[in-house]
């Protein structure tokens, strides 16, 4: 038998094998953690979970607008406006978790229907200076308005969801916040992924080229303010739910400060300031 020319092989493993791997179960073992939690963990640890979730909306809310050139200090008063206007809806007597939701988010597009002409009219520090007066008034208004409390804020009956009655247990309002705010982190990821999200950071990086090639870039950074307005909105009313109560202390210039904070640290993606603001709680 004649041996020939050996041959010789390499054989080389896909290069783009791990991540296709490692992320996704990596991602589905962060979730698995997520919803076990309420049996993993006291009570106390799993409010702090619920307020590392409900930061982290509030620092997607301030990094949606960041992306676009706007460093908000200020989406407190859109947390604000949706928290106690949930709180108002329950203690009317509606007290269900999808009319609070829906309500805190239209709530927060209102305010930032009213205070974008303000808002918009600056860019970079200015606007970083803008939204901290806007935040600290909210916050001022909140704790001067008998409506609202005062000082002492507004309490809320328990939430309620349809076919499960009354949310009384943290855990069951820990699994409600992490749900929703994971529909939310996932829908403001995909507009980030759109046109618009490209020419948000394309106004960031030259606004007036971006102008000159006919695009409207005003508009385009209103349709961010309001949609980071709604996401705020909605963390509002998480909050005021997951905590049967709202008031000024949950508006200060700390909370504002954390959700900044988390999107630096973020360094210009979504998923660094979500791990950022969940670090900051934990």
């Amino acid at each position: 038998m004649s041996t020939g020319h050996l041959t010789r092989i390499r054989v080389t493993a896909p290069t783009g094998l791990p991540h296709r791997i490692v992320r996704p179960a990596t991602g589905a073992t962060l979730v698995a953690v997520a919803v076990g939690l309420p049996w993993l963990v006291d009570g106390y640890t799993i409010s702090l979970a619920s307020n590392a979730l409900i930061l982290a909306l509030l620092a997607a809310s301030t990094h949606l607008v960041g992306i676009g050139g706007l460093p908000s200090f200020g989406q407190t008063a859109y947390l604000a406006a949706g928290g106690y206007t949930a709180a108002l809806l329950a203690q009317a007597g509606t007290t269900g978790a999808v009319p609070h939701l829906a309500v805190g988010i239209l709530a927060g597009v209102m305010l930032a229907v009213a205070t974008a002409p303000v808002v918009l009219r600056v860019r970079n520090t200015p606007y970083l200076m803008v939204t901290f007066a806007v935040g600290q008034l909210a916050a001022i208004a909140a704790a001067k308005s008998t409506l609202l409390g005062g000082d002492e804020g507004l309490s809320l009956p328990p939430v309620t969801l349809p076919g499960l009655g009354q949310l009384r247990l943290d855990g069951h309002l820990y699994l409600y916040t992490l749900a929703v705010t994971g529909l939310l982190l996932l829908a403001t990821g995909w507009i980030i992924r759109t046109q618009m999200g490209l020419r948000w950071r394309a106004i960031a990086d030259h606004e007036p080229r971006l102008a000159a090639l006919g695009h409207h870039t005003g508009r385009d950074l209103l349709t961010a303010h309001l949609l980071a307005a709604g996401i705020a909105g909605a963390a509002g009313a998480l909050l005021a739910d997951a905590h049967r109560y709202i008031g000024p202390a949950d508006l200060g210039m700390d909370i504002a400060s954390a959700a900044l904070l988390a999107c630096a640290v973020g360094r210009g993606r979504l998923a660094g300031a979500i791990a950022a603001a969940v670090g900051i709680v934990a």
